[in-house]
């Protein structure tokens, strides 16, 4: 198998196309190219087989200094808060997904030619952000012991039913969640608010600010100045896949959400308002649930990534909650793995934020998974040439 490390996944033409269709935006060439933009990480793209064609690559990446909690294994993994230990970044590190995923097979001297195309010393990895069913593939063939899986954070999927809004309203599983929905289009619809399509092009340094209101609003220290320039760089590598749906009290911009389209999915990836001017109108959901699902009846689009915040609001308006976990190739975490361990102290935070029927089945759900991980934490690696 023929194996090449680049430093971009612009070198490689092909990229794009050997992506699956659904759940990859995350590894699209052009989100990696705005992600490597911040400075903050040196990045290797491993890639098997032709680089106009190749059949699976992986992307990895070295942090200099990572400004994302999201993305430091010692912040998101209690096992590892006190890593002494380098450890590269494997899927991507921005976002909140990690793909794309190679097989079993080649996965292997992919992770190896990554690892060790860097100029210092990488004492393992840490692959953040994958889906229950990607853990397996991702846990498997290490060195000497197998990886541990931590429960991470999870995130939100809206499938969109049918053809019309209509077909969304009868999807909810209850009159109630119907009831409710109706009376915010409705509200909404009466407040005298108007939603606007744009390009992120076009709104970018308005929209920091926006953006920068909801940061702060939730602890974190982001300027408008730092949110106009990560929304500027975005415009520059992703502005042909923008929709900005932008919430205006007459000429102003009171609010928004950034979308980008891609394939047959809107990935929903940032909100921004004027929370002095809003008008109790319910202008987060018709911004992240009704606008976008009108935008997909119109294109013929079938899903909607709704990302990690704000779970509840997200379950309750139809979606679906999925699990995201990382795995760790660690010295600091090559000892027996139990399911406290697994579950890395986030099911609560987590179940938490849920309804009271969703918050059952989300638990219903994990806990086996978390068994099984524990499991498998503890069980050698087979020689070379045997299967698991």
């Amino acid at each position: 198998m023929s194996i090449e490390v680049l430093d971009t996944p612009t070198a490689v033409p092909g990229w794009d196309t050997a992506l699956g269709d659904r759940d990859t935006f995350y590894a699209s060439r052009d989100w990696l190219v705005f992600s490597d933009s911040d400075g903050e990480a040196r990045a290797r793209y491993a890639v098997a087989g032709d680089a106009g064609t190749p059949s699976a690559m992986l992307p990895a990446h070295l942090a200099r200094i990572e400004s994302n909690g999201r993305y430091r294994p010692g912040h998101e993994v209690r096992a590892l808060a006190s890593c002494p230990h380098r450890l590269a970044v494997l899927g991507g590190r921005r976002g909140h997904r990690s793909v794309p995923l190679p097989t079993a097979e080649v996965l292997p001297g992919l992770r190896a030619a990554a690892v060790t195309a860097f100029d210092e010393t990488v004492d393992g990895w840490w692959w953040p952000y994958l889906l229950s069913e990607e853990v397996g593939v991702a846990s498997g063939a290490s060195v000497d012991h197998r990886p541990a899986v931590s429960l991470l954070n999870a995130d939100c999927v809206l499938d969109v039913p049918g053809s019309s809004l209509d077909d969304y309203l009868a999807a909810l599983p209850n009159k109630r969640r119907r009831y409710n929905v109706r009376q915010e289009m409705g509200t909404f619809a009466a407040s005298g608010l108007t939603v606007r399509r744009l390009r992120l092009s076009e709104c970018w340094e308005q929209g920091g600010l926006l953006a920068s209101n909801v940061q702060r609003r939730y602890g974190h220290d982001h300027s408008p100045e730092l949110m106009a320039d990560v929304l500027r760089r975005q415009a520059r590598q992703l502005d042909h896949r923008s929709v900005v749906f932008g919430c205006y009290d007459g000429a102003r911009m009171v609010g928004f959400s950034l979308a980008y389209r891609w394939r047959s999915e809107l990935v929903i990836r940032l909100v921004g308002f004027d929370y002095d001017r809003l008008r109790a109108a319910f202008e987060y959901p018709q911004l992240v649930f009704y606008s976008p699902l009108e935008f997909c009846y119109e294109q013929g689009l079938t899903g909607i990534q709704l990302g990690t915040s704000g779970l509840g609001a997200k379950a309750l308006r139809g979606a679906r909650i999925r699990p995201l976990w990382s795995v760790v190739q660690c010295d600091c975490v090559s000892g027996p793995t139990d399911v406290a361990t697994v579950l890395n102290g986030r099911l609560d935070t987590l179940t938490r934020q849920l309804p009271d029927s969703e918050a059952h089945r989300f638990t219903a759900g994990i806990r086996p998974l978390a068994e099984a991980f524990a499991t498998a934490a503890q069980t050698p690696e087979p020689p070379k040439g045997q299967n698991p």
